[in-house]
Order: structure tokens, then C-alpha cells, then sequence
């Protein structure tokens, strides 16, 4: 672990020191390893620092020296070989559990004498004495019972009341009542076609929490890279109101600012001016970790998001899932890898994907739009989808806005200046789901506002009426024509 404590990411939770350890010196350096790498996860660890930690406590001092110091460590990380780490694992793991059946008066003894015993593994201890196991309480794994669903509700409900079960807030209210917020363990996948803006619907999302509330996140991509991201990041700040930009812009007659605008240089000084301003407020606030995912393996991956959220990192955002070639396995395996790592390291999870080209011309979005990837479906905690709406449909619906911050409860035509989105809740383990929102969207500037519930507008409504009816009048024609035919009147 002093060699590489980054191995404290694939088993901190393993190891037991007070169970796997049987010298108290022992205990005492992997204990004081773990307490370190905790203060200075994704930092190197090396004689100084160790050096520092071990002198900061008396007691821990007079331990550290009585073992001679750094010396010893030294000594010890010149033995080892890190890629023989699992067989040390291993037999840390095997004599822990012999010394467990040992207390409970196993004959212990009799199988270390045996010629193979360098060959059996924690397993083969376990399967031999299965018959007894359910009475043994050994680190290494015991037999839980079931229980009695609800003999502790009453404590669950006043659980609740004071921590109620809801995660961390989005920038799109309806969206986050009906999820209850990004919750730990969930996995939240967010589906649009190509070049219709998931990664900066995305790119909300992470500046609202990593810079606005100063949570920090960690986003990995694999399309983008670093610098569309500060791209779509400076034009989010800049003109979502959340952020408090807009209004200086409007005191100064600017009406938003293009994102083209800032990354060629063209703007002018009093836009320069209110850019600048926004930059600083970046730097000084953004919580946001960025990995470019060509860089990693899924091994590699999961270990680089157990180490930030060791950094305390409280959600995880992947941009982009995709099926390369349509290769739905490998969209669906990194579907499963996203879900393991949203449940293992009790993580919210955020995740867009790409739908299927020909699902952009269909009227409303369904799970069709996933094609072989439905499986994601049962995968995800919550499943939303993503479309622009065409202006020739404008005049199907309405927005139905429950909370009108002047209006209460309003409803409103959809504005043929505008870019609107619809997003469908396909799937909410949270809550409600099956609601279809609308969205106001300016690619250009990042603005992605959440403007209400999408229903169908009176004159939709009366036209399904009427072809309902129609289809009706037409099934009853035919039956009388068929009824004609076969001389049945």
C-alpha cells in the first residue's frame, strides 16, 4: 500500500485491519496509510509526507520510531512486488479466516499440516466446513438472515422526516420533483439524436452543481474535448439565468451572447467586459473534475471515479453512451458498468446517449427510439428523451405551467420565435413518469430553460376526436358493405 496506495481504491473496503492483521505493527502502518491516503487522495504520497503525518501525533510518533521509521517501510516496499498484489490479498484474506474458525474452536491446525495446504484457497475453507458456516461471523463473509419487511417502519419514518430520500438538484424544477433530485445509487440516462445538444443539456447540469452550488462533479467524455467544453461552459454561465448574467447583458441592451462569438474573438468591448467577469467567476468557483474518456480503460475508469469521489465528488456525469458501428453490446456493457459504479460507490450517475436517426421525424419519442438498446431501459433508474420540436407542430400543443411564478397555474401557445425541445420521462423510479416537458432551447447561446408540462392544444385534442370518430364511422360501413356482400341484412 506505501508502494502504490492507489490500490486503496480497489480495496479499502476489503481489508479489515482489525480482522485481516494479526501484529499490532502491522495494523498500526496500514491503518496510518489509509488515514493519509484519505487527506491526500490523487496526490503522490511519499518520505516527507509520511515523515510529516507520523511526527503530527505523540503516540503515533512513538510508534512510527520504536519500528525504526521510514526505514522499515523503505525495507518492506523493496520486497514487494505490486504485480503479486492479489496473491497477497489472498493470503492475508485466508489466514484471517483460519484465525476467525480457530476462535470458534475449528481444528485449525490439522488443515495448515496438510502438503496442499499452500494450494487451497479462503473458498475451498469456506466449502468445507459449509455445514457450520451459518453460525460463523467471519469478516470474510457470513450468512445474513432474512427479516420481518416493516418491524422497523416507525423508525424509517422519522428517519425520513428528518433526512427525506432526495438527492442533489438539477436546474429544471419539474424534473427534479418528479426524480426527487440525482439520488445516490440511481443511474439517470438523458437520450437525444445527433447534434441536437446533449452535451450541453449536460453542460447545464454541471455548471449549476459544480459552479453555481459549488458541488463537486466529475464529467467524463468522449466526444468533446477540453475545449468545447470551456466553450459550452463560459456561454452557460453567460446567458442561464441561474447565474446572474443575463441581467447585467440586459442593462447593457446585450441580448445573450453567441458561444461563436467568444471562442473567435469577435466580441465587443462592452460584451468583453461581461465575459471577462464571467470567467473569474468560473475560476474562483468551478468544482467540476474533466476526464477525456479516450484515455482510459473501463478498469482504469472505475478506479479514476473511486479516487474523485474520494475527492468528494457527488456525481458522476458520462457524455457520451453510444453504440460505435451498432455495436449494442458494448452499449449495453457500458450500461451495466455505469449502473455497478452508480450502486458500489453510492453515487448519483447522469449519462446521455444517442437515440436512433430515423426516431427524430416521429410526432412523440417512446423507448423505439433506443432500437436494440432497450435493455438500458431496465438498467436505468430513470430514462428521459430528448427532441426538437418542428414549427409546423407548434400549433399541436400548448404549455401547461403549474407554478407560474405570476400567472399560478397557466397555459401558453408555443411562440414561433422560439426553439422548443420536448422531453419525454419515459421511465422514473422516483415517481411519476409518462409526462412529456417543454423545453426553451438557444444551442448558440447554452440556454436550455424548462418551461412547462407539453400537452396537446384544444384543436389537437378536437382533431384526435374527430379521427377517432371518423375510424369509428368507417369500421361501422365496412361491417355494413361486409353484411351486404354475404347477404346477411
Amino acid at each position: 500500500m506505501y508502494a502504490n496506495p492507489d490500490l486503496f481504491l480497489d480495496y479499502s473496503e476489503l481489508i479489515k485491519s482489525n480482522y485481516d492483521f494479526n501484529q499490532a505493527s502491522n495494523k498500526f502502518l496500514y491503518d496510518s496509510i489509509m488515514d493519509l491516503y484519505s487527506q491526500h487522495a490523487g496526490t503522490e504520497i511519499n518520505e516527507v509526507k509520511i515523515n510529516i503525518y507520523m511526527n503530527s501525533d505523540p503516540e503515533r510518533k512513538a510508534k512510527y520510531d520504536y519500528l525504526k521509521g521510514y526505514k522499515l517501510i523503505d525495507r518492506i516496499m523493496k520486497l514487494v512486488d505490486l504485480d503479486d498484489f492479489p496473491t497477497y490479498y489472498e493470503k492475508l484474506k485466508k489466514y484471517s479466516l483460519l484465525r476467525e474458525f480457530e476462535r470458534k474452536g475449528f481444528p485449525v491446525q490439522k488443515l495448515m499440516n496438510r502438503k496442499d495446504f499452500d494450494k487451497i484457497s479462503t473458498e475451498d475453507i469456506i466449502k468445507g466446513m459449509e455445514y457450520q458456516i451459518n453460525t460463523i461471523g467471519t469478516v470474510i463473509g457470513g450468512v445474513e438472515d432474512s427479516i420481518i419487511l416493516g418491524h422497523n417502519m416507525p423508525d424509517k419514518i422519522e428517519e425520513w422526516e428528518l433526512t427525506p430520500d432526495v438527492g442533489i438538484p438539477i436546474p429544471f424544477h419539474i424534473i427534479n420533483g418528479l426524480l426527487r433530485g440525482l439520488r445516490g445509487k440511481k443511474f439517470n440516462l438523458f437520450g437525444m439524436h445527433s447534434g441536437c445538444g446533449k452535451s450541453r443539456t449536460t453542460s447545464k447540469i454541471a455548471c449549476y452543481l459544480g459552479i453555481k452550488l459549488q458541488i463537486p462533479v466529475l464529467v467524463l467524455v468522449n466526444e468533446q474535448d477540453e475545449a468545447e467544453w470551456l466553450g459550452m461552459q463560459i456561454s452557460c454561465v453567460l446567458n442561464n439565468p441561474e447565474f446572474g448574467f443575463d441581467v447585467q447583458m440586459k442593462r447593457k441592451g446585450i441580448d445573450g451572447i453567441d458561444e461563436t462569438k467568444i471562442v473567435t474573438g469577435t466580441l465587443n468591448p462592452d460584451e468583453k467586459e461581461i465575459v471577462k467577469e464571467a470567467a473569474q467567476y468560473i475560476k474562483a468557483n468551478s468544482k467540476i473534475y474533466f476526464l477525456e474518456l479516450n484515455k482510459y480503460d473501463e478498469n482504469t475508469l472505475k478506479r479514476q471515479i473511486k479516487r474523485h469521489k474520494l475527492r468528494n465528488c457527488q456525481l458522476i456525469i458520462y457524455d457520451t453512451m453510444k453504440a460505435p458501428d451498432h455495436d449494442w453490446m458494448t452499449f449495453v456493457r457500458t450500461a451495466d458498468m455505469l449502473k455497478e459504479v452508480a450502486s458500489t460507490e453510492d453515487i448519483p450517475v447522469w449519462s446521455t446517449f444517442q437515440l436512433t436517426d430515423d426516431s427524430l421525424f416521429n410526432d412523440m419519442l417512446t423507448s423505439q427510439a433506443i432500437a436494440n438498446g432497450k435493455h438500458i431501459k431496465h438498467v436505468a433508474d430513470s430514462l428521459m428523451m430528448a427532441k426538437p420540436i418542428p414549427r409546423d407542430q407548434y400549433d399541436k400543443f400548448v404549455i401547461y405551467n403549474p407554478n407560474d411564478p405570476f400567472l399560478g397555474e397557466s397555459t401558453m401557445p408555443l411562440d414561433m420565435s422560439i426553439n422548443y425541445y420536448m422531453v419525454v420521462i419515459d421511465k422514473n423510479r422516483g415517481g411519476k413518469d409518462k409526462d412529456t416537458l417543454c423545453f426553451e432551447v438557444d444551442k448558440g447561446k447554452n440556454i436550455w430553460i424548462e418551461k412547462g408540462y407539453l400537452v396537446p392544444s384544444q384543436g389537437e385534442k378536437e382533431l384526435k376526436q374527430l379521427k377517432k370518430e371518423n375510424k369509428k364511422l368507417k369500421a361501422e360501413k365496412e361491417i355494413v358493405n361486409l353484411r351486404k356482400a354475404l347477404n346477411k341484412e
